[in-house]
């Protein structure tokens, strides 16, 4: 019998440091050992602090010692994601929700059957990239006056939920244990649902789904908003003329929901990321909309023919002798 620590091991790494990391935060504040503000990050915060190292009359010293307490306080630009909304509103259902869903899409994602296959680099990539556009979105929605949550892990868990239903999209799932509805429809739903916890609920959750969004438009290398019309994109967009032709009927295998052109590509690391954590470069592919997967004829070929000995029946039919009826 497999024990704690393996099936901790088990769980992609990145989904990992991301579950650890958000379960010991959230414990040593509720052990008052650590306060909700010295992991949290707001455009007020930021901005004071600008403000005072910009303003600062003083000698060389003073203006370093000043400058470097800004840069020591980036540190919430990260720790911010590892604070439910559920914790900052002191409900303990919702904390719990929010962690396991996070964890429960991750893994699926960073997995070795998922869209990153397994590759660490890459998956880094992603959460930093959406990370970036999710502390952006959440800075000029405070400056706006529209959000006070200080805390990013509801955004990122919106963010990560929203890429993998697009990914799923005619998944038939069980949302939130009530009823039966395909992937495709749960980010509308769970902005619904956030609707009614309030409006900064809402806007956390829209930006999240947008984060995702803004992160497939740069996976596919096409324009926001503009990926949005259907057929824009012409022969690289597949709803280009795939409307359903008069005396045809949809087959078995054809999704109900056909990939939008920012569904396609793959967002591969940097070369300097590959070389920090010591990863093979060669084990993903950069793709786009306009650039798909080279496969070689002779892989190619012998996919059929393994598919076509799949097949066989294991034994060969009576070809006949080649007489006539009744000779």
């Amino acid at each position: 019998m497999t024990g704690l620590g393996d099936r901790i091991a088990a769980i992609p790494p990145v989904t990992r440091f991301l579950s650890i990391c958000t379960f010991l935060v959230c414990l040593l504040c509720s052990l008052e050992l650590f306060s909700v503000e010295d992991f949290a990050i707001s455009y007020g915060l930021v901005h004071t602090l600008l403000s005072e190292a910009w303003n600062l009359e003083g000698g060389y010293l003073a203006k370093l010692k000043t400058w470097g307490f800004v840069f020591l306080q980036s540190y919430r630009l990260f720790t911010s994601f590892f604070i439910p909304l559920g914790f900052l509103m002191r409900n303990g259902f919702m904390c719990l929700a929010e962690m396991y869903f996070l964890y429960n899409f991750s893994q699926h994602l960073e997995s070795k059957t998922g869209k990153f296959k397994g590759n660490f680099p890459d998956y880094v990539w992603f959460i930093l990239v959406c990370g970036f556009f999710i502390n952006l979105l959440s800075l000029i929605f405070q400056r706006l006056g529209l959000v006070l949550f200080s805390c990013h892990h509801s955004m990122l868990n919106g963010c990560i939920t929203y890429l993998w239903l697009r990914s799923y999209k005619d998944l038939q799932i069980q949302y939130q244990g009530l009823f039966l509805l395909k992937a495709y429809y749960v980010p509308m739903m769970s902005l619904m649902a956030h609707m009614v916890s309030g409006r900064e609920a809402f806007l956390c959750e829209l930006i999240g789904i947008i984060a995702g969004y803004l992160y497939q438009c740069i996976q596919s290398d096409t324009l926001p908003f503009y990926n949005l019309v259907p057929g824009i994109y012409g022969s690289f967009d597949p709803s280009y003329n795939k409307g359903r032709k008069v005396g045809f009927e949809k087959s078995a295998e054809e999704s109900s929901f056909p990939d939008a052109i920012f569904d396609l590509g793959y967002l591969k690391a940097p070369k300097w990321l590959y070389s920090i954590v010591g990863y093979p470069y060669d084990t993903s592919e950069r793709l786009t909309a306009f650039k798909k997967q080279v496969r070689t004829p002779r892989v190619a070929s012998a996919g059929r023919r393994d598919e076509a000995r799949a097949t066989t029946t294991g034994f060969n039919p009576f070809q006949g002798k080649g007489h006539r009826l009744g000779s």
